[in-house]
């Protein structure tokens, strides 16, 4: 619907991908769970918190070979998990994969396809 009523813009496929995911998770979200947003001095696009825990932290980045983009997806789910104690860490891009472990805990960078299936 959104691309029927607004001309396209050149941030549409990253707007379009977040929501995606978002609307994949809101489909499977379990009972007694919930998505928030976290927005410190960086933001993380997705807390899925449980009763007064929180279950996991989610970034949706459609690409991460820029550098400046990476460090800002990185940093802010680091800063997410440091605030909220969480050490379940995802972030989903197009298509790239790695896994990255420090002190913060293992952050798991998954392809898209990869994480709508596992969800």
């Amino acid at each position: 619907m959104r691309q029927s009523v607004l001309l396209t813009g050149r941030d549409d496929a990253g707007i379009l991908f977040e929501n995606a995911v978002f609307l994949h998770l809101m489909r499977n979200l379990p009972d007694g769970q919930k998505i928030c947003y976290y927005m410190g001095d960086k933001e993380c696009d997705f807390v899925i918190q449980t009763g007064a825990g929180i279950k996991e932290l989610i970034q949706v980045c459609w690409d991460m070979k820029d550098k400046e983009t990476r460090g800002r997806e990185l940093d802010g789910i680091r800063e997410a998990a440091v605030v909220t104690g969480c050490q379940k860490m995802t972030i989903v891009t197009h298509e790239q994969e790695e896994t990255i472990k420090d002190e913060q805990g293992t952050i798991h960078i998954v392809p898209a396809w990869k994480w709508f299936l596992q969800k």
